[in-house]
């Protein structure tokens, strides 16, 4: 165990359990992954379908008891799993079952680690045969959408992406010749000819040796080169900054179906952006600097979201936001700016850039209760 590793240990004692959680999760159809089926750590717990335990006071909320009973529903990724709380009865749905105790519809937790809207969708179409009677569906969601559109280097204008699709994508390749020879040529094209290889969007991977070959003998062009490439619906992303555009064509998707599915199935839907330490303007406590700089170092591969994920981009995504909530009729709240409204300056909320700890969990839950 590194040191940075174990300081985190030290602070957020739960972590732990949840990245033997996602580590020990499963392939769904559909959604992709999932978390497993009785998950049962001391920080967290998941029933036999995979979602996260919801309590009442010291009572358990189980899925197979709630057919007739008011239901409602919280979607999102894993800050509405709740990654980070010291156990299930601090998540957001479990502390908005105890604030109005008075109302008889119940939360449940459909948080689900990594997931994306359109996973969030599926995952709901999936599962509310469960249910006759829900009254209310909250999206705690927003993050996951743009934050991996900029890890990724590929992406779908109509289906979007997900975490790891390169490893789904990878699996319906053809099978390409990986001798020695072919790894050497692709290397050597890849290094002299890497600006023209990215100018016409060549996926050296996909190509076989004998057009490697003739590309080296130059009796083939590159858009030749290009056209032995595996033709995918994915496309190459060349910067992230200005084509982060793409991603509202998907959530439009989602949320035409969203209005469609509260209309026919009669409950009440809101859209809540989840919240990001920079797009609340948090003045961080000593904590939450020390745990977001550790949370830098353990994730090389947020230096990209670390640097982008700024107040432009912010402003540009809550008012794309704020007028597909409107086309579709869904109430539309921003948690960065509710958050402002509250003193939270001396709170503990964050334990890195989006997840939050127990306190964090709570006022949410509090701020989500006075909007509804």
């Amino acid at each position: 165990m590194n040191k940075d590793y174990k300081r985190l240990l030290e602070l957020i004692p739960s972590v732990d359990d949840y990245n033997w959680a996602l580590h020990t999760g499963e392939w769904r159809p559909h959604v992709s992954f999932f978390a497993s089926t009785h998950y049962n750590k001391k920080h967290v717990s998941t029933d036999s379908k995979g979602f996260r335990q919801t309590y009442i006071k010291d009572s358990l909320i189980k899925l197979d008891n709630m057919a007739t009973q008011p239901i409602n529903i919280m979607l999102g990724g894993s800050v509405t799993f709740g990654a980070g709380a010291s156990s299930d009865k601090k998540t957001i749905p479990s502390y908005l079952n105890n604030i109005d105790l008075d109302d008889q519809s119940k939360w449940v937790n459909f948080g689900a680690n990594g997931f994306t809207g359109g996973q969030e969708l599926i995952l709901f179409m999936m599962y509310r045969h469960l249910f006759q009677n829900i009254k209310r569906v909250i999206l705690f969601s927003g993050y996951n959408d743009i934050r991996i559109f900029f890890m990724s280097d590929k992406y779908n204008n109509d289906f979007g992406t997900v975490h790891h699709a390169s490893l789904f994508r990878k699996t319906f390749v053809p099978n390409i010749e990986h001798s020695f020879i072919s790894r050497v040529i692709r290397k050597l094209i890849d290094s002299f000819y890497s600006k023209e290889i990215k100018k016409y969007g060549i996926d050296m991977n996909t190509i076989k040796l004998k057009p490697l070959i003739n590309f080296l003998r130059k009796k083939i062009t590159y858009k030749q080169l290009q056209q032995t490439t595996h033709q995918s619906a994915f496309y190459k992303i060349q910067d992230h900054k200005k084509e982060v555009k793409n991603i509202i064509q998907p959530i439009k998707n989602n949320f035409s179906n969203w209005e469609i599915l509260s209309k026919q199935l009669g409950f009440e839907i809101i859209y809540i952006m989840q919240p990001y330490y920079k797009w609340c303007n948090k003045k961080l406590t000593k904590e939450e600097q020390e745990l977001i700089d550790l949370y830098h170092i353990r994730r090389k591969r947020d230096g990209v979201v670390k640097d982008d994920m700024d107040e432009n981009l912010y402003k540009w995504y809550q008012a794309e936001m704020t007028k597909i909530c409107q086309t579709h009729n869904i109430m539309f709240f921003d948690m960065n700016q509710e958050l402002k409204k509250y003193d939270i300056k001396n709170e503990w909320i964050f334990w890195d850039t989006q997840h939050m700890t127990d306190r964090g969990n709570e006022i949410c839950a509090r701020v989500i209760q006075d909007i509804i």
